[in-house]
C-alpha cells in the first residue's frame, strides 16, 4: 500500500487495461507491432481528452502502469518534444505525453515456472512450535465445511495512524458485529525513526495474548536516498525514471548494502521482542513488487529473488528468528502487461504463505481476485493464499466520502470464486471494515473465523 492520506484522496488513481490507437488524422503515425510501455513519472499521470496539458482529464494513471503503444500524434510541445500517444479507454478517446512512458525492458525475463511445495513445513527448519502449527491450521482450512476463512483488520501505517487508532478500528467491527477479528497487523515503518518499537510490538503482544493473529508489513525506506518507500527513481542514470537495482543490497562493500543491514538490524531487533514475547508472526515484506511505486519494484526477477532470500537467511539464520512464517503478497494486476502474481516468487523454500493485495474500483462487483490469472497462478505454489490488503475502495481513496461498501459481499465472493483463500485482511483509514455496510453480516457468516474461533497455539504445538 502506498501513503495514502488526503493528496491521494483527492486524486483519483484508476487502475484500467489501456489499449493505445492510432487517431484517424493525418499526423498520427500507427506502430506495426504493440509494444509494451510502462508509465514512467513518479507520480501519478494524467490523461488528456486533447493532446494538450490545458485539456480536461479523463482519469489518472498510477506509476508503473503498463500500457501498449501502437499508435502517437503530435500536440503540445513540452520541453521541445510535441510527440503524444493516443489512448482509448473504455471506448474513450484520449492522450498522455511521450514523456511520461518508458518503453518496458526487452531483457526482462519471461515467468518462471513454479515449483510447487512440497512440504507443508515452514521455510525455516527450525520454526517454533506455535509457527509450525499455525502453518499447518492454514494448509487444513480449505478442507472444511465451515469455519475455514479467518477475518482480519489491519491496525496502523498511515501518518496520524498509532496504536490507538488501531485499538479504535478493531472496537468498530466488535460494535457493530459483536466479534473481534481473528487477524491484525502493524507496519514496522511508521516506527522507523523511534528509539524502539514498544508502540507496535505492545498491540501485537496485547492481540496475541488476547487469541489473534498477527502480520507485520515494512513499507521499507530507500537504503539509497533515505527517502520513503515511494521514492524510487534513480538519478543517477541518464534516464531519471529508472530504478536501481536491489541486487546492489545483497552484495557487500557499498554504502547501500551497509545501510540495508542496519535497516534489517533495526526490524530484527523488534522482531525478536516479539519473539522473546511468544508471538508468532506472520512477515509480509517487499510486499506488492509486481507494482510500480516502491523502489523494490520492476526489478529483474532473479534481482529481487536475490534480495528476498538474503533477508531471508540473514534474519533466519543470522539473527535466528524461529517466529516467522514468510508471506509473498504481490497486487492484483491491472492488465494484461503487467507481471503476475508469481513472477517475482522466490521459491518454495523462502515463502510460507502467499496472497495478494486488493483495491477496488469503485463499480467493481464481484472482486477480481483473477482477471489476469493471479489467484489462480498462486495456487500452483500449493501454499495457503490470502488476501493481505483489501480495499473496498480504490488505493487513492476516492469515493471515501461517499462510497459504502457491502462487505458482505466480500464473503460470496469468496466463496463462490475464491475458495481456497484461508482469510482476509481489510487495510486501515477508509477501507476499514468499521467505515462500510454489513460487517455484522460478514463477521458472523458460518465460513468466517473470528477470534474466539482460533485455537490455543501453546495447546496445538504439543
Amino acid at each position: 500500500m502506498r501513503h495514502h492520506r488526503f493528496t491521494g484522496l483527492i486524486l483519483a488513481v484508476l487502475f484500467l487495461p489501456i489499449i493505445l490507437v492510432p487517431l484517424q488524422t493525418s499526423t498520427a503515425q500507427q506502430e506495426t507491432t504493440p509494444t509494451p510501455y510502462y508509465v514512467s513519472s513518479p507520480n501519478g499521470i494524467n490523461v488528456r481528452m486533447k493532446a494538450s496539458t490545458d485539456a480536461p482529464v479523463s482519469v489518472t494513471l498510477q506509476p508503473g502502469a503498463i500500457v501498449s503503444v501502437v499508435g502517437q500524434t503530435e500536440g503540445e510541445s513540452i520541453n521541445g518534444n510535441p510527440t503524444w500517444f493516443i489512448v482509448t479507454i473504455n471506448g474513450e478517446t484520449g492522450f498522455i505525453h511521450s514523456s511520461l512512458l518508458r518503453p518496458r525492458s526487452p531483457d526482462m525475463p519471461p515467468p518462471a515456472t513454479i515449483e510447487p511445495a512440497n512440504s507443508r513445513e515452514p521455510a525455516n527448519p527450525n520454526a517454533t512450535p506455535e509457527a509450525v502449527a499455525i502453518l499447518a491450521y492454514l494448509y487444513e482450512l480449505p478442507e472444511r465445511r465451515n469455519k475455514r476463512v479467518i477475518a482480519g483488520q489491519f491496525g496502523a501505517y498511515g501518518d496520524g495512524t498509532s496504536r490507538e487508532t488501531a485499538e479504535k478500528q478493531l472496537q468498530k467491527v466488535y460494535d457493530q458485529s459483536g466479534q473481534w477479528p481473528a487477524l491484525t497487523g502493524m507496519d514496522y515503518a511508521r516506527w522507523m525513526d523511534n528509539a524502539s518499537f514498544d508502540e507496535p510490538n505492545g498491540f501485537l503482544i496485547d492481540q496475541w495474548q488476547q487469541g489473534a493473529l498477527v502480520n507485520i508489513s515494512w513499507h521499507a525506506a530507500n537504503p539509497w536516498t533515505g527517502g520513503n518507500s515511494n521514492d524510487w527513481a534513480n538519478t543517477a542514470t541518464s534516464n531519471p525514471y529508472d530504478t536501481r537495482s536491489v541486487r546492489e543490497l545483497t552484495i557487500p562493500g557499498n554504502a547501500a548494502y551497509d545501510r540495508w543491514i542496519t535497516m534489517l538490524d533495526k526490524v530484527a531487533s523488534g522482531l525478536q521482542d516479539l519473539q522473546d514475547a511468544g508471538v508468532v508472526v506472520l512477515w509480509r515484506p517487499l510486499h506488492e513488487m509486481n507494482a510500480g511505486w516502491a523502489w523494490w519494484h520492476r526489478q529483474n526477477p532473479e534481482d529481487f529473488k536475490a534480495l528476498w532470500r538474503q533477508m531471508f537467511d540473514y534474519l533466519t539464520h543470522e539473527k535466528k528468528l524461529n517466529n516467522l512464517l514468510w508471506v509473498y503478497s504481490p497486487n492484483t494486476n491491472h492488465s494484461e502487461w503487467d507481471f503476475g502474481s508469481t513472477y517475482y516468487y522466490p521459491g518454495p523454500d523462502y515463502v510460507d504463505i502467499v496472497g495478494l493485495d486488493k483495491y477496488m474500483d469503485l463499480d467493481e462487483d464481484p472482486v477480481q481476485l483473477n482477471r489476469y490469472g493471479e489467484y489462480d497462478d498462486l495456487l500452483k505454489t500449493g501454499k495457503p493464499i490470502g488476501l493481505f490488503e483489501f480495499g473496498p475502495l480504490p488505493a487513492s481513496g476516492e469515493g471515501w466520502d461517499t462510497v459504502k461498501y457491502n462487505y458482505d459481499n466480500l464473503i460470496r465472493d469468496i466463496k463462490e470464486l475464491y475458495p481456497r483463500l484461508v482469510l482476509f485482511q481489510a487495510w486501515e483509514y477508509v477501507w476499514q471494515m468499521g467505515n462500510h455496510n454489513n460487517v455484522d453480516e460478514l463477521m458472523n457468516d458460518p465460513w468466517v473465523i473470528v477470534r474466539g474461533d482460533l485455537p490455543d497455539w501453546e495447546e496445538e504445538a504439543r
